[in-house]
Formats: structure tokens, sequence, C-alpha cells
């Protein structure tokens, strides 16, 4: 064993034009290790600590898209860490490592697709939601690495770095943008997340949506940040990273960094920290003024004969306003349950088993319901400006998107480019609103929330069940409640874009239409 690990340090040491002979000389060194796996030569731990090394670099060996066997080779060996009695800081590398061989698998095959075509077909199904589990596979795997404490801050890093790149590849730019954030937060180091933010805020300038000149601020930000991590980028990654990210150059014409509102406003700046504005900005308030939830419809194409051309004005109001009332009624909740707040009417009775009863913490349980009810009525917004036709009391977000029989992406619903591509993002949103996906936290507190009996326990809870009465924890239950406000200002935000991609493409021909824009009271 010792032979195969000096073997492995030695050819990590070799440069990037050798990576052919890396590659030969680490699939010899795994042939070895298969030939010494036994209880009385290695230990299990030892064995497949090895083996994961190795599938990693045998994965890194490669140009991409140039040996889809290597890759192949590489997923069976990190699925077979996860399956073995180890550790779980090795199962949780391995999970890392599995997620983002496959996200890069899935990345090749959709270049590869994309080459061997004249143009692009509007009515063809994006070749990722096609594969769509195993993409729902690797944002699983990598978010539970980012979050794990069985490892190092620089992996879990690396593995929301990672989680981002794919989201930003679905076209989930703000769910993209929260990963990298968290990467820093997790390493602040690390080279390629600043980098990516910067990436992101430069795709969002070019597509003249949003705040350009605080998106303008923030990139200059990111991308000197990313400069300065250059050594830490080549570590953690490699020279051609750090490369890609001194070729970033400044933009003109700033704005402000952040809003940040007024400071002795304690939800001001709760709002603020937890990026939970309803607004364009990414980071801080919509604005300085005090209606800084300032995320709108800016304009609409309706029909000319419409008998009612500002319904879909009215009804992005309604779904501004319950938000926003959704967003306080959890933030007084959550400050008044971990100040252990005493302006109670009601009587309780003892439980004898640690519960805590009382209005703070069903006010975070009604608002978690609320949040994630406003992402239905995202897909009847959607249903009613898109002229879908489905029935408004038949419409959810999780089923909306697709068609039930075929589980394809709905034709009904306009694909304009393919990336960003909306009518994608909102579904692949709304396959991980589930109790298997990306925010099955949310969704099952939701459940639990509507058709049982939640409270909060200081200690021995349960956790969301099936069961008629479940307990959780003070800060499960305040998390669960920010990832749905996190999950439907995204999905309010990407409806926002989807409606834009509509009036910018400026109606066909067959259905005269008239530009109508948002005038604010």
């Amino acid at each position: 064993m010792r032979d195969i690990h000096g073997e492995l340090d030695r050819l990590a040491q070799l440069p990037d034009q050798a990576r052919m002979r890396v590659l030969t000389g680490v699939q010899e060194q795994i042939a070895r290790l298969r030939q010494l796996h036994a209880p009385t030569e290695v230990s299990t731990e030892d064995y497949y600590e090895v083996l994961c090394r190795a599938a990693g670099m045998m994965s890194d060996a490669i140009p991409p898209g140039s040996r889809d066997d290597v890759l192949v080779d590489a997923e069976e060996s990190f699925r077979e860490v996860m399956a073995a009695d180890v550790s779980e800081s090795l199962k949780a590398w391995a999970a890392y490592s599995l997620g983002t061989t496959v996200s890069e698998q899935i990345d090749v095959a959709e270049r590869r697709r994309w080459a061997s075509k004249d143009g692009y077909d509007p009515e063809e199904q994006p070749l990722r939601w096609s594969l769509r589990e195993r993409l729902r596979e690797t944002r699983l795997l990598l978010a539970g690495t980012g979050h794990s404490p069985y490892v190092e801050p620089i992996l879990r890093s690396k593995a929301l770095c990672n989680l981002g790149n794919a989201l930003d590849t679905s076209g989930r730019w703000l769910e993209a943008y929260e990963a990298y954030q968290d990467s820093l937060t997790e390493y602040p180091n690390n080279g390629n997340a600043a980098g990516n933010i910067a990436e992101l805020l430069a795709s969002r300038i070019r597509l003249r949506r949003g705040q350009p000149g605080h998106y303008a601020a923030l990139f200059n930000r990111y991308a000197r940040l990313a400069k300065r991590l250059r050594e830490h980028t080549i570590g953690i990654s490699s020279e051609a990273a750090a490369d890609g990210w001194d070729a970033l150059r400044e933009i003109d014409g700033v704005g402000h960094e952040s809003h940040d509102g007024d400071s002795g406003d304690f939800y001001q700046r709760w709002v603020a920290q937890n990026r939970l504005a309803l607004s364009v900005a990414m980071e801080g308030l919509g604005s300085e003024g005090p209606r800084w939830d300032d995320a709108d419809v800016e304009a609409a194409l309706i029909p000319t004969d419409s008998p009612t051309p500002l319904a879909i004005f009215a009804a992005v109001n309604v779904l501004k306003s319950e938000y926003l009332v959704a967003r306080r009624l959890a933030y007084d909740g959550i400050v008044e349950l971990a100040d252990g707040a005493t302006d109670e009417s009601g009587t309780y009775a003892e439980t004898n088993d640690n519960s805590v009863f009382g209005q703070p913490a069903a006010k975070i349980v009604l608002a978690q319901r609320a949040t994630l009810d406003v992402l239905d009525k995202i897909a009847v917004v959607a249903n009613l400006y898109f002229e879908v036709g489905d029935p408004a009391d038949r419409v959810k977000f999780r089923t909306f998107w697709t068609n039930r029989k075929t589980s394809e992406l709905r034709p009904e619903l306009p694909q304009f480019k393919p990336w960003p591509n909306y009518r994608f993002a909102l579904a692949e949103l709304a396959y991980d609103v589930d109790e298997n996906g990306l925010y099955a936290d949310a969704q099952l507190l939701r459940n639990a929330g509507t058709h049982r009996l939640v409270h909060v326990k200081r200690d021995g809870y349960t956790g969301p069940t099936r069961d008629a009465i479940v307990s959780v924890g003070e800060k499960d239950l305040a998390s669960a409640s920010l990832q749905a406000l996190r999950v439907a200002r995204a999905a309010y935000l990407y409806l926002l874009d989807f409606i834009a991609e509509d009036y910018l493409a400026f109606g066909d021909e067959d259905q005269p239409t008239t530009l109508i824009e948002t005038r604010l009271s």
C-alpha cells in the first residue's frame, strides 16, 4: 500500500502536459490496489481512501470530453466507496467526487449535442431535462458534502462551488449566487468561487437584466478577489483556472455594492443579511427608498383584444404582497422564539417533554406554509400570462411545468434560446421542491405543517415525519423557513425573467399584441 501511495504522489507532481502518463499510471495503481484488497493485507478504510484518490486523479487527468470510458470507471469507483463500510468523512469525499464527475459527464454530453446541430430548435426538449434524475443526484451529492460536518472547510467550499456551477448551467442564477457565497463562507480563499460570482454577474449584465450598475460594482469586487487568490486557486484547482480569473477586466459605470437600509432597523438588517429582499439586487435591499422590495414585471405583451390587459400586473402584485407578509411573519416568529417572548395570551398544558408551545413557533410554521403557497401561485401566474389554459384550481408549482403523461416540458410554455432557458429553470427548481430534492426540508415541513400538527422541542425531536404530531428543533424550523423564502424568491425572479424573455421576443405575427409597461403607485 505504501508503494501505491508513493506512486500516486509522484504522478500528482507531473505537469498538465503529461496527462496521459498520469492516466496510464493511475490506472496501473488501481489494478495493483484491486489485487491487494483482502482483510489481512489492508484495512477497508485505507483501501477505499486510496481508491477514491486514484479515481479522482484519473478523471482529472483527461481533457474534457475526450474519454467517456474513464469518467464511467471513475463514477463506478466513487459509488463503490460510498457503498462501503467506511468513515463519514470518506463517504463525503466520494460524494463530492461523484457529483463532480457526473456533472462533468452531463456538461460534455450537452456540448456535444450543440456542436452537432446547425441551429436552435425551440420545440426541442433540453438534454438536461432528460437527464434530470442524474442532475438532481449531482446537486444532492454536492450539497451533502458542502454541509457535511465530517470534512474540512476547503472540501465543503469546493463542493458548494461546484453546486453553484451546476445551478448556473441550468439558468438558476440566484441559487447559484447563494451557493458561491456559501462556498466563500466555508473557505474565503476559494478563488474559483469568487471568479464564478464575477462570471455570473457579467452574464446578468450582458443579458441587460436587473441593476447593471450594482452588478458591475460586485463584479469588480469579486474579479479583484479572484485575482488576489491566484495561488490558492492553483492549489485547489489549476493554473489554467487562475489564468482565467486573471483575464477578467473591470467594468466601468459602477453603482452601489449594496443598499443596506436603516442600520437601526433590525428587520431590514435581517432581510439584507439573509438576501431575502424581493429585488433583483444580489446584496442588501433593492434601493435606499422605503419601498425596497422593487422587483416587478417591467412590461408585458398583452393580446390587443384582451378584456383584462392589466391582469398580469395585478397577479404579480398579489404574489409580492403575500411573500412580504410571509417573510415578516417568519422574522417575527424567529426573533420571538429566540428571545423567549412572553407577550402571550394563551395558556398551554405542560407535556413534560421539553416542548415549546405558543405563538412564536406557530408563526414560523404558518410563514413557511404561506411562503410555499406563493410557489403554487407563481405557477398560476405563468398559466395566466402564457395562456396555457389549465383550470386555475388545479395548478400546482411542482407539476405545472411538465406534461403529466410524458413528463416532458410543456410545449405551451415557450423557450426562446438554449440558455438561459427559464421554462427549464423553473421546472428544475420545481423538481427540487420535493421530499427527494434539494429543498426536501422545506417541502417536508410544509407537508407536516399543512396536514399534521407541528411543534417545537428543545431536544429529542423527531423532525418532519408522517405522524399526526411532529416535533422539530428550533434551529431546524427557522432554517426550513429561510429555505422556503429563498426558494420562493428565486422562483419569483425567474418568473419575471421568463416574462421579460417573452416581451423581448415581441410577440408573433399570428396574434396581435400590445406592449404595456409597468406604472408604479
